[in-house]
């Protein structure tokens, strides 16, 4: 589960609330939440009180956690960290998301992933 954080357009380093990880996430104005965990996985945390009927050929749906319904972006845009430094600004669904402060995190976000006991592999 993820922490939610009131602040929409910035990227923020939090750590899930069931696993002693942390995580990378930007918030859209709408509430949804881009996730990118330490091996380098991106997700969309879709804020929605129904699953969408169409979903964008780059995302796997993956579960319903908290009120939102997330799915995995495994390849395209939005599945990179060089896809958000590069585009500042994707709409995924009707949400969008704009990458200003990615650069000042990433690195604090690494040496986090870094110092997590348990974690054997960084992929940023």
């Amino acid at each position: 589960m993820i922490a939610l954080n009131p602040t929409a357009e910035q990227w923020h380093i939090s750590q899930y609330t069931d696993i002693a990880q942390p995580y990378l996430a930007l918030r859209s104005d709408q509430g949804s939440y881009i996730v990118a965990n330490c091996v380098g996985d991106f997700y969309i945390y879709l804020n929605r009180s129904y699953q969408p009927l169409r979903v964008p050929p780059n995302l796997d749906y993956v579960t319903q956690r908290q009120h939102f319904y997330v799915y995995a972006i495994p390849y395209g845009q939005g599945a990179s960290i060089d896809s958000w430094q590069l585009a500042r600004k994707v709409q995924i669904f009707d949400d969008t998301f704009v990458s200003a402060d990615l650069t000042p995190k990433l690195s604090a976000f690494e040496q986090s992933c870094r110092q997590t006991p348990g974690l054997t592999a960084v992929n940023l």
